[in-house]
């Protein structure tokens, strides 16, 4: 883990509305507006932007149309005008002022339309830097190299490696923790150092021991298979925390750690027809029983492999205890999905990670991209298996990456 560069990169990236351009070199020349396009072409020193006329007005951050307190639009959208032009625009050094069509004013600095590009690599970059960083999908023979190790106790003291750990776990889908106290609360004063932890229904944290006759698969000591918990939530919990006070001593435990994401490529890419039905076929998630004297029924209708707006891939929901026997589609697919299914379980298979995580570690990962399992244990009377889990969703997370980020760039500028 190379701290320095990760900091270097943070501080040299853009931060939503807080870049300082320098006015003696950065002044705007001039702005007119684009014939019958609607558009208002602004002319800096070192280059030519084009902003939507209608858009502009709309963001318009005089108190009238936008409370500052609360970073939020205030206009009223019921007696607006998506019609409304700029009748005149005069040019003050680094302030466009604009009078729109409907009688009103609105003064935009330079650094604000900048921040603002409409052009598209530009907003690309801002997307990666504040929005959610690119993931990078990985085979489980690059596993001992994509792994980032942080200190328990440096990420619960400093927030510039609080920071680097939350982003490589957003990247990776996956970090360690190493050295954490062997007191079981050390995963919840994680989670609350972070924001909150995600409830559910078996609590705000879950112990996993062995519990012969339990109601859940993963409380057994035999094998595990790969899964991704809580798939009949409608907003399964994004992270998953692993605190292991007690990791066993026998032979077995081994923890199985696949990319979800890196093999519904590689199957989109290699087996066409089996990722069509995966990403469009609806699967019964459910989860019956009682926890802690709280009886539970949850259903939800999913596919394996959840697509965006944009075709990519946003979830992976696979559990083979969790499939209900209801299978609501036609009747002609049911077989081609199951044979897609095998080829997936195949490829999750081929692809795992396969490695021990030792007594007193936090394992961290994402239970919307990675599929997790382990292997058969067995118990003795001077060791027995001792897991405190617990969840967190990942809007959380990324809120907290943007303060500490924000945060650390005003600090490098005072």
């Amino acid at each position: 883990m190379n701290i320095a560069n990760s900091l270097k990169n943070i501080f040299a990236s853009t931060n939503f509305n807080k870049l300082k351009f320098d006015p003696r070199r950065t002044l705007i020349k001039q702005a007119k507006v684009a014939l019958n396009e609607g558009n208002l072409i602004v002319e800096f020193h070192d280059e030519t932007e084009a902003y939507p006329s209608v858009w502009l007005r709309d963001n318009c951050t005089c108190p009238e149309c936008f409370h500052n307190d609360s970073h939020s639009r205030a206009i009223n959208w019921d007696k607006f005008d998506v019609g409304v032009s700029p009748i005149s625009v005069d040019v003050n050094k680094d302030k466009l002022e604009i009078k729109w069509s409907d009688n009103h004013r609105s003064i935009f600095t330079e650094d604000w339309l900048r921040n603002r590009s409409f052009e598209g690599s530009k907003q690309a970059k801002y997307l990666e830097e504040n929005y959610r960083p690119k993931k990078i999908l990985w085979d489980g023979t690059e596993f001992t190299k994509i792994l980032k190790t942080y200190s328990y106790r440096e990420v619960m003291t400093k927030d510039e490696i609080l920071y680097c750990f939350l982003k490589d776990l957003a990247i990776y889908g996956v970090v360690l923790l190493k050295d954490a106290p062997m007191d079981p609360s050390a995963n919840s004063k994680l989670s609350q150092k972070i924001a909150f932890v995600r409830e559910t229904h078996y609590g705000k944290e879950y112990v996993i021991t062995s519990k012969p006759g339990t109601n859940n698969y993963a409380y057994l000591s035999s094998l595990l298979q790969q899964h991704t918990d809580l798939p009949y939530y409608e907003y399964n919990p994004g992270v998953v925390f692993l605190h292991y006070v007690v990791q066993t001593e026998s032979e077995g435990g081994q923890n199985l750690l696949t990319d979800g994401f890196f093999v519904a490529e590689k199957m989109r890419r290699e087996m066409k027809e089996h990722f069509e039905l995966l990403s469009t076929v609806h699967v019964n998630w459910s989860d019956y029983g009682t926890e802690d004297f709280v009886k539970f029924c949850n259903i939800f209708r999913t596919p394996v492999i959840s697509l965006d707006s944009f075709s990519e891939i946003a979830s992976v929901r696979y559990s083979i205890p969790q499939r209900d026997s209801f299978f609501s589609v036609p009747l002609e697919k049911v077989t081609s999905w199951y044979h897609a299914l095998k080829e997936f379980t195949k490829l999750l298979d081929k692809h795992c990670a396969k490695f021990k995580v030792e007594s007193g570690n936090i394992l961290v990962f994402d239970n919307t991209r990675l599929t997790h399992g382990r292997v058969q244990y067995n118990d003795t009377k001077g060791n027995q298996r001792y897991l405190v889990g617990n969840y967190m969703d990942w809007d959380e997370i990324y809120s907290k990456m943007r303060i500490l980020k924000n945060e650390m760039q005003e600090k490098q500028q005072t």
